[in-house]
């Protein structure tokens, strides 16, 4: 509000002239010169000058206005002031779809009631489609798995993931026989995909960074795995792994659907995970963000939170210690 209306506030608030000359440490002269410049501008007369000053029709609907015009900046005000203490504003975060299922219920039961008005926008993708959105500044971090190296970037390592082998009870007695499982190396040495030609096998699609490690190992072996169907959600790798239409390479982080799938079946109609014999590359974790974009406070706290939530994952899952 500039100082002709913030004058006038006063002075219609006060209805005396010297009174809100003192106020607002002028002259009386001035006081009177903004009301004049005033009624000037909207062509309206504002008070009525007799005995005692009182508001006209055209003032009380100004004063109006001008208490108005107050809220709303201090408003703005508290609004500013919120964003630069980092406790307002919005957040663009990159996740593959499978994952954010997992791991987005616990990072934002945490962040959300820490920032209440901080806008959390979630975009599904595959780390190269992240790539270019970070760079356009389209997100402001993304899960990166096995992410390339760029000089723009910043990379916060989360951890190191194992790759392990889910099959259920029937394929496995079906292909490999009833005493496979009971093989002891299994869970000290992990189980050779060699063994496993026979068996239909689910697999992600080409572009995914853990596919590529998952081809190159198998290409590296002379290994030829019968491909049975290609989805990308490993939540469906899973279900379709239940329903015996195949076996699946999952990374660690997505094993907890077949703990929830286990706990709810009994011996015999469960999955099985397997640790992978001769397979020692692991999928790279990374939260990213650019590094010429400042990171409010919000930011950090959300990059905090995802830093947690991921330490559960780096256990090895139940049954394959």
């Amino acid at each position: 509000m500039n100082s002709s209306l913030r004058c006038f506030t006063i002075v219609a608030e006060t209805l005396n002239i010297t009174a809100s000359a003192k106020k607002l440490f002028l002259t009386q002269q001035c006081v009177s010169g903004h009301i004049k410049r005033l009624e000037k501008q909207y062509s309206a007369l504002l008070f009525h000058r007799k005995q005692k000053l009182a508001l006209t029709a055209a003032g009380k609907a100004l004063l109006k206005t001008t208490k108005e015009i107050s809220v709303i900046e201090n408003s703005l005000e508290t609004e500013l002031r919120a964003i630069a203490n980092g406790e307002m504003g919005e957040l663009n975060v990159g996740i593959h779809a499978g994952r954010s299922r997992v791991i987005m219920p616990e990072i934002l039961a945490a962040f959300v009631p820490q920032f209440p008005k901080v806008r959390v926008n979630i975009e599904y993708g595959e780390t190269k489609q992240f790539e270019r959105m970070l760079l356009d500044g389209e997100i402001d971090m993304f899960l990166g798995i096995n992410a390339e190296r760029h000089m723009d970037f910043n990379y916060w390592h989360l951890m190191d993931e194992s790759l392990y082998l889910v099959v259920s009870d029937h394929l496995l007695a079906e292909y490999l026989g009833p005493e496979y499982k009971r093989n002891r190396t299994l869970r000290t040495e992990g189980a050779d995909l060699a063994d496993f030609t026979a068996v239909p096998f689910i697999f992600t699609h080409p572009i995914s960074r853990t596919q590529v490690i998952v081809s190159a190992f198998l290409v590296s072996r002379n290994i030829h795995l019968r491909q049975a169907v290609t989805v990308r959600d490993h939540n469906l790798h899973v279900s379709l792994c239940a329903q015996d239409l195949g076996a699946s390479i999952c990374p660690r982080m997505m094993l907890g659907y077949v703990d929830e799938w286990n706990a709810s079946h009994p011996a015999g109609h469960r999955l099985n995970v397997f640790p992978l014999r001769y397979l020692s590359q692991t999928v790279r974790l990374e939260l990213i963000t650019h590094r010429h974009a400042f990171l409010p406070k919000f930011a950090i706290a959300f990059r905090d939170a995802f830093v947690k939530a991921v330490e559960k994952y780096k256990v090895s899952p139940r049954g394959t210690d």
